[in-house]
């Protein structure tokens, strides 16, 4: 489809391609710092007996210490390595504990449970508790509780101590539904399949745009939203977040753990919880190139990503790999003669900021392509099906920035 622009390089700024390296990708995926496991209904559950921030926490942080060789759920840590993960005191950390046991969500090691665990010098690992759930359906890194080596302060606590609330949300309220957003996000997150969290869930539709409309800076809009590239098989596809793109209110109520609560409260909490999660670089947003329509549930199963087209947060695209600046050089390529026609000084596009976005098809594949706006989570684990997924997302769009660069593709 895509065949060599014999163009020059443009002289100037270059603009950053968002490739992960192994090394780069190591604050989300090192193996090494391993993963552990929760369940999303215990920690609705909690917050449906009234348990609030702490309880939560000290429920996580007793997840991260269980072992997973065993056939329960035996854990090891206690008031201490709550304390520790999460900056509340140690009587706080002993009494969230208290709560949880009181309500059923841990107990103490039975008669017939093990009394240590562990190999050699760790076997004076003590079973403190035996964690109730016994189908934990939510990954983490441990790095969501441990940090980064030679990092800042470790997620959850900085997720603790700097959730703001607002003149309607109480603090303790915000981050108890950031917590909550947070591990459902974890949940319907498939790069894979999805490219991030399912847009079943929760996504932003895009359209073409219209000659004559004006853009956020005022500036009237005189280009059509489909262009032909000059020595391409292929056009330029210009589009914009679409006004109305749905309801998610039952997303958001599952996402917060409310079900009696008006439709308006629900949503302010849900957007200040994700907002407050997109401030702590926690979870960002993605822009998708799909093939198909993943938003219309009768064309779902026939639709598939096949590229990230650009991602919204300045620190998530020194990792994600993403084609809008690929487009954008390929455009230049293809039909101008000064780069700064295109470019800032600083090689970004002319364009940007304006709540617009383009990306290069096949002419006969417009119809059929679309852009989707979705979210991602920071802190996946690095199981199989995680790293095999995040494998898949950087391979099909790593193949798109080369199928831009000049390569033929058939």
């Amino acid at each position: 489809v895509y065949v060599q622009v014999n163009r020059p390089e443009p002289e100037g700024p270059q603009g950053q391609r968002g490739v992960m390296s192994e090394s780069d990708s190591a604050p989300d995926a090192s193996t090494k710092a391993g993963f552990f496991q929760m369940t999303l209904n215990e920690l609705k559950r909690i917050v449906a007996e009234d348990g609030g921030k702490n309880e939560l926490a000290a429920y996580i942080v007793l997840c991260n210490g269980v072992n997973g060789r065993q056939h329960k759920r035996y854990c090891t840590h206690g008031a201490k390595s709550v304390m520790s993960r999460t900056g509340m005191g140690y009587r706080i950390a002993q009494q969230a504990i208290d709560w949880l046991e009181m309500h059923k969500f841990i107990s103490k090691p039975g008669p017939d449970d093990p009394k240590h665990l562990g190999r050699g010098q760790s076997r004076n690992l003590e079973v403190r508790h035996v964690i109730a759930d016994n189908a934990p359906d939510v990954a983490v890194s441990r790095q969501f509780l441990d940090g980064v080596r030679g990092g800042t302060t470790p997620p959850m606590k900085h997720l603790l101590a700097e959730v703001n609330g607002t003149d309607t949300i109480p603090r303790p309220q915000a981050v108890t539904d950031a917590i909550l957003l947070f591990a459902t996000l974890m949940k319907e997150q498939d790069f894979g399949e999805w490219g991030g969290v399912n847009p079943d869930a929760w996504f932003q539709r895009f359209t073409h745009i219209q000659p004559g409309e004006m853009t956020r800076q005022g500036e009237e809009l005189l280009t059509d939203a489909v262009q032909p590239v000059d020595g391409v098989n292929g056009v330029l596809v210009t589009v914009k977040e679409a006004p109305d793109t749905g309801s998610f209110m039952p997303f958001m109520r599952n996402a917060i753990g409310e079900s009696a609560i008006p439709d308006d409260e629900v949503a302010q909490r849900f957007w200040h919880a994700l907002a407050e999660l997109q401030r702590l670089h926690l979870a960002y947003r993605a822009l998708v190139l799909w093939q198909g329509d993943p938003l219309n549930p009768k064309k779902r199963r026939n639709s598939e990503p096949i590229a990230t087209l650009y991602i919204n947060d300045a620190w998530a695209r020194r990792f994600d790999p993403f084609i809008q600046y690929d487009v954008n050089r390929l455009w230049w390529r293809s039909h101008s003669t000064d780069y700064f026609d295109d470019f800032t000084s600083d090689g970004d596009p002319q364009y940007q900021g304006t709540g617009r976005y383009r990306y290069i098809v096949r002419t006969d594949s417009v119809n059929t392509t679309m852009v989707v706006g979705q979210l991602r989570v920071r802190y996946w684990p690095a199981n199989e099906s995680t790293v095999a997924g995040r494998k898949i997302e950087q391979r099909r769009t790593l193949k798109w920035q080369q199928d831009l660069s000049g390569l033929v593709r058939n």
